[in-house]
């Protein structure tokens, strides 16, 4: 009886043992392994706490706290993402429900910190809950703002025939660099250092450009642009127009011959391309030149074969070259357009709806029409009734062409240039 016994409590003892074991065997979970990187994606206002080889559905602990430094922070937050799910929001606690996943944090501060070389330690704290020793454990990842102040220096305008330094300043003592331009740049040289050179792609080139450098240190990335003129000046969209100071405002329809005309660009091809210098020149027309931009002329009647129209041009220039001359005829209104213009493989000759006098045009009658060089050489002739007219230009040289188109006894002399 005694053995039965004895046997009856070793087996109780046994079956105890493998419940126990059992149970305790289905809450223990393996020690964390992770890790946590600090990716800097900006300057000024955030960083990113990326964790990886987490164990789903572990809960986690965060919170941000400033360290030492002398910029003042006017903000300082955390947000973690999903799979980051909010288990409790009185403690604050997060379950992971996948194996990674990032905490943004956010920092902001005053303008009276942006001095360079000011700084401020940020403390990333976060805790997970180690279930196989049953308490949280603690860890703290840091990273320092740290205040720049860039500055891209270099001159402008970027020419093809010579070359251009910029510099970037204003940044952290202990920095590396990384270069980049726009596609109208070439680059000569390296792009790590804090000094970059280029020169325009082509001697053709007119258009804004720019040099890029990323800075980085162990702290973050920053990234400074800025935008520079490639090439001489460009005068794809201006005209010229009238309405100059207080000379009389009508052109390019002359009404009074002899006496002073105003006239002025549409816009100022300006500063930011580098411009220096305006030439104005015409044809039939004595030019005083009062702005860069803006000048009075006297037309004059001259005759054969203008019949009292001319021309009026503007280049302007700077360091790399000289623009396309903007240029626009003058004489009777006649109603007529040239289309495109400046042209390049063929010009239209047509009505210009807000020219056309009913009383002076008619659509039934031939007009005659000239085509001279600036030379006031007789390039061809053609009869036509039809608008539009069109006349294939490209076998013509670059430069500029007057259509005379005769009709009534009248004459109206059209500019167009021609640019291949």
């Amino acid at each position: 009886m005694k053995t039965i016994n004895f046997i009856k409590i070793i087996m109780l003892f046994y079956c105890t043992m493998i419940l126990v074991q059992n149970s305790y065997a289905f809450n223990v979970s393996l020690p964390q392994s992770h890790s946590v990187t600090l990716l800097c994606e900006g300057y000024g206002n955030k960083n990113t706490a990326a964790f990886t080889n987490m164990t789903t559905g572990s809960f986690w602990h965060f919170s941000v706290t400033q360290g030492a430094g002398n910029i003042v922070l006017t903000n300082l937050y955390y947000v973690p993402l999903y799979p980051f799910a909010i288990e409790d929001t009185v403690g604050w606690i997060y379950q992971i429900i996948g194996s990674s996943g990032n905490v943004e944090i956010y920092f902001s501060f005053n303008a009276s910190s942006r001095n360079p070389g000011a700084y401020r330690i940020i403390n990333f704290n976060y805790s997970y809950y180690d279930e196989w020793e049953d308490k949280w454990k603690d860890f703290t990842k840091t990273f320092a703002i740290t205040v720049n102040n860039l500055t891209i220096t270099g001159n402008e305008p970027v020419c093809y025939s010579s070359n251009r330094t910029f510099t970037v300043s204003g940044h952290p003592g202990e920095s590396t660099f990384n270069w980049s331009k726009s596609s109208n740049l070439t680059q000569v040289g390296g792009s790590t250092s804090s000094t970059y050179t280029v020169h325009a792609l082509s001697s053709l080139s007119s258009s804004e450009g720019s040099v890029q450098v990323i800075v980085h240190n162990s702290t973050c990335n920053w990234t400074k642009s800025r935008t520079v003129w490639v090439g001489k000046p460009n005068s794809t969209d201006e005209y010229l127009i009238g309405g100059f100071m207080s000379y009389p405002s009508p052109f390019p329809c002359i009404y009074t011959y002899g006496i002073n005309y105003g006239l002025q660009l549409s816009g100022v091809i300006d500063g930011t391309q580098g411009t220096n210098g305006y030439v104005w020149s015409g044809l039939y027309a004595s030019l005083d030149r009062i702005t860069w931009y803006a000048a009075k002329f006297v037309p004059n009647y001259p005759g054969s074969p203008y019949y009292g129209s001319g021309y009026v041009q503007v280049t302007g220039s700077n360091e790399c070259g000289t623009s396309i001359p903007v240029s626009e005829g003058y004489g009777p209104c006649g109603g007529f357009m040239a289309i495109p213009n400046p042209a390049d493989t063929y010009v239209d000759i047509d009505i210009d709806p807000d020219k056309f006098d009913p009383a002076k045009l008619s659509l039934d009658i031939e007009y005659v029409l000239y085509i001279y060089d600036n030379m006031g050489v007789v390039k061809s002739t053609a009869q036509f009734k039809d608008f539009p007219y069109r006349i294939i230009t490209e076998s013509w040289q670059e430069g500029v062409y007057f259509i005379q188109i005769q009709y009534n006894g009248d004459n109206y002399s059209l500019p167009i240039q021609i640019n291949h």
